[in-house]
């Protein structure tokens, strides 16, 4: 157990290092929650340490049962601990796959617009349309800024995709029927 304690410890300071870097790349609020993994992993690691005094206590006591309750619960402190450092490890590998989507976003949402443009937004959806492009120029600027949240970013694009899909679904239908309806009534002839 001793080991397992010592272990999390240097992890835990890998971690912090890791927000450490995070937080001079991000801005705050893309890494809240990587610092509050990372304080309640320091929170976890704490309680198995003193769950671990208390089990030594407890056995140089005597009281066997109450060790071993004691060492199962700083057992659990520690795999509970092991899973939320891996969390604030894996950040940097979300918040990079969060920025490609970003980019990737940008072009879908901006060849959304343009459909939008070239097919109309049906009754009831007209407000979409500027919308999204508010969202685009939005997303654009932040971005381009490069200190930014891509996961509150690509959120905000993807719901505006969804958005202009939705509104351009029926003219997509409507515009289809037209088009393979033409060579149905030719052929009729």
């Amino acid at each position: 157990l001793e080991r397992d304690l010592a272990a999390r410890r240097e992890s835990l300071r890998e971690a912090g290092a890791t927000a450490q870097g995070l937080g001079h790349r991000y801005p705050a609020l893309a890494v809240a929650a990587v610092l509050d993994n990372l304080a309640n992993a320091e929170d976890l690691v704490g309680m198995a340490d003193r769950w671990t005094a208390t089990a030594a206590r407890l056995l140089a006591a005597g009281d066997r049962p109450g060790a071993v309750g004691a060492m199962r619960a700083a057992e659990e402190a520690l795999s509970q601990a092991a899973t939320t450092i891996e969390r604030v490890q894996d950040a940097p590998r979300v918040l990079a796959h969060a920025e490609r989507a970003v980019a990737a976003l940008l072009a879908t949402t901006e060849g959304g617009i343009a459909e939008a443009e070239a097919l109309g937004m049906p009754e009831g959806m007209s407000a979409t349309q500027p919308f999204a492009r508010n969202t685009l120029a939005w997303a654009r600027g932040e971005a381009d800024t490069g200190s930014y949240d891509p996961l509150a970013t690509r959120r905000a694009l993807e719901d505006t995709d969804s958005a202009l899909e939705v509104g351009l679904a029926p003219r997509r239908a409507a515009q289809a029927a037209h088009r393979f309806g033409r060579p149905a009534q030719h052929l009729r002839r």
